[in-house]
C-alpha cells in the first residue's frame, strides 16, 4: 500500500542506474542538506513493498522494483519525486519466486533508465528475465534471457550503453554477460563466464583511451569490449564470489572481496595477473561497493568498518567503525559521504586525511539499499519506506 505525501521539493536531474548515471556514485548536487535534521529536512515519506534495490530518478519520476512476497507479485512502481505520490504500478511477474538468501530480497536489482525505457531484471520460474517498459509503465517487451539456477537469489543491476542494455548472469550453471537490443530485447552478443554465484553489477569506464565494460566475479576481474562482449583483459581476484561493484580512477580498477582489495592497471591485454596488479591487501568488503574520494578509496565492510586507502599504494590512511552492519554502498555529494547502516542509522562524514563525522540520523527503519542524491534531495529506500530528504 502507498500513502501520499507533501510536496516539498523539485527534482529534474537524472540518476539513471545503480551507483549513478556514470557508475561512480558521485552526485552533482552541491545543495544537499549537510548536516540534516529529519524533522526539518524530511520532504516526504511513503510506504513501499519489500526490496533492496536503489531508486532510479529520471526527471520528476522515481522508478523502483518491488516484491509482494505474500501475493508472489513482482512489480515496477513509479513515484513522483516532488510529492511522493504513486503515479503507476505495473505488475511484471506473478508467481514462480526462486530460492534466495535471507539477507537478499526478490527485488534487489536496481533498474536502468535511458529516458525512453526502463529495464527491469527478475529471476522467476527457473529463468533470468529482462522486461522493458516505457516511462508510463507499459510493457514494451519481455525476454527470458536464459535458464538460471539460484543459490542466494539475484542482485546484479543492468546498464545501458548506446543501443544495448547489458546484463550479467553469474549463477551455478552457464554464467554469462550479455548485451540486448534496447528496442527489441533481442540478444546482440552473449559471452560465457565461469560458473558460480556472484552478484556484482557491470560498469562502464573510460580507461587507457578506450571504453571498458568491467565486471568482478568468479575469481576474476575482467574487462570487455562493450560493443561485442569480447574480453580485453582479465586478472585473478582473491575470492570466487563477489557482490560489490568495481570502482575506477585512471588508470586503475579496484575490486573488493571477502578476502581483500585489489588494484589493477587497466591498460593490459589478455591475462594480466602477473603484469598489471599494482597492489592488493586484506582490507575486505563483501556487499558494499568501494567509493573514490579525491585520491583516496573508501572500502566499507559488512560489519561497518570504513577503511580509507591511498589509491596509488593501497596504504591505509585511517579506519573507523560506524557501529552496525552495512549492506548499502556509500555515495559522495558535495565532499561528504552518505552511508546508511542496516539498522536505519544514516551517517554523513568527510573522508579526508582523517575521518570526520558530520551527522548521524536514525530513520527508524532499517534497510539494505544505497542512497540516491539528485538536485539537493536524498532518496533512500528502507525495509518499509521510501524517504525524500531535502527540499531541492
Amino acid at each position: 500500500m502507498f500513502f501520499g505525501a507533501t510536496a516539498l521539493g523539485q527534482e529534474r536531474a537524472h540518476w539513471s542506474q545503480f551507483r549513478g548515471s556514470d557508475g561512480r556514485a558521485v552526485a552533482a548536487s552541491t545543495n544537499v542538506p549537510i548536516p540534516f535534521d529529519l524533522k526539518e529536512d524530511l520532504g516526504w515519506k511513503i510506504e513501499v513493498p519489500t526490496g533492496h534495490s536503489s531508486p532510479v530518478v529520471w526527471g520528476d519520476r522515481i522508478f523502483l522494483p518491488t516484491a509482494d512476497e505474500e501475493q508472489q507479485v513482482l512489480s515496477l512502481v513509479c513515484v513522483h519525486s516532488e510529492t511522493g505520490s504513486l503515479i503507476w504500478n505495473t505488475e511484471i511477474h506473478r508467481g514462480g519466486l526462486m530460492n534466495k538468501s535471507k539477507k537478499n530480497s526478490y527485488a534487489s536489482s536496481t533498474v536502468a533508465c535511458d529516458g525512453q525505457r526502463i529495464y527491469v531484471p527478475f529471476i522467476v520460474d527457473g529463468g533470468l528475465w529482462l522486461t522493458a517498459t516505457d516511462l508510463d509503465g507499459r510493457i514494451l517487451w519481455q525476454k527470458r534471457v536464459t535458464a538460471f539456477q539460484s543459490e542466494h537469489g539475484y542482485g546484479s543491476s543492468p546498464l545501458v550503453y548506446k543501443s544495448l542494455v547489458i546484463l550479467a548472469g553469474d549463477h551455478l550453471e552457464k554464467s554469462f554477460l550479455t548485451g540486448l537490443d534496447v528496442a527489441t530485447g533481442e540478444i546482440v552478443w552473449q559471452t560465457p563466464r565461469k560458473r558460480g554465484g556472484s552478484y556484482g553489477s557491470p560498469v562502464m569506464a573510460r580507461l587507457a583511451n578506450s571504453e571498458q565494460l568491467l565486471l568482478s566475479g568468479q575469481g576474476e576481474v575482467t574487462s570487455y569490449n562493450p560493443l561485442n562482449g569480447q574480453p580485453v583483459w582479465r586478472s585473478r581476484a582473491n575470492a570466487r564470489s563477489t557482490v560489490g561493484t568495481i570502482a575506477w580512477y585512471e588508470p586503475f580498477v579496484f575490486a573488493t572481496t571477502l578476502n581483500g582489495t585489489i588494484c589493477i592497471r587497466a591498460d593490459g591485454k589478455g591475462n594480466v595477473s602477473r603484469s598489471h596488479v599494482v597492489w592488493e591487501n586484506r582490507v575486505k568488503a563483501n556487499v558494499p561497493s568501494p567509493l573514490i574520494v579525491d585520491d583516496r578509496i573508501l572500502v566499507v565492510d559488512d560489519e561497518g568498518f570504513v577503511t580509507c586507502l591511498a589509491i596509488s599504494t593501497g596504504r591505509q590512511l585511517w579506519k573507523k567503525r560506524l557501529g552496525g552492519n552495512v549492506s548499502a554502498s556509500p555515495v559522495l555529494a558535495a565532499g561528504h559521504v552518505y552511508l546508511p547502516l542496516e539498522d536505519g542509522q544514516l551517517f554523513v562524514f568527510k573522508a579526508g586525511e582523517k575521518f570526520e563525522l558530520v551527522s548521524k540520523n536514525d530513520l527508524g527503519d532499517g534497510g539494505f539499499a544505497s542512497p540516491v542524491i539528485c538536485e539537493g534531495q536524498i532518496f533512500l529506500r528502507t525495509d518499509h519506506y521510501l524517504y525524500c530528504i531535502g527540499h531541492g
